[in-house]
């Protein structure tokens, strides 16, 4: 076997890995972070296909982007994963339906 081999079991093994670790994992951050190291072994597929650009797309739209999104989301909400305590879940009841009248009227105006 040749050096491309090599590398293309071993990121098939990271890959997979990463995969179990997105899934198995209780901790959503330690989740996004395998996601995020997911995404990144499949770019480097990309990379020994000659795709360069779907490479750099899948790491600057999915890895840079929407993994961001979810930490933002993640600490601005201060979810509380597997309980809630009483007194946030008005603000969270509150957020709702802020958020259901903002989509509504924003959508009425266009």
């Amino acid at each position: 076997m040749d050096i491309q081999h090599i590398i293309f079991w071993t990121l098939c093994m990271l890959t997979l890995g990463c995969a179990v670790g997105v899934i198995m994992s209780r901790n959503p951050i330690n989740s996004v972070l395998f996601l995020i190291l997911t995404f990144f072994t499949v770019s480097a597929h990309y990379v020994m296909m000659n795709a360069q650009f779907l490479a750099i797309v899948n790491i600057i739209v999915y890895a840079g982007a929407i993994m961001v999104l979810f930490f933002i989301c993640y600490h601005a909400y201060e979810f509380k994963w597997g309980y809630r305590t009483p007194k946030k879940y008005p603000r969270a009841i509150c957020r709702c339906h802020f958020g259901r009248g903002f989509i509504t009227h924003s959508n009425c105006s266009i």
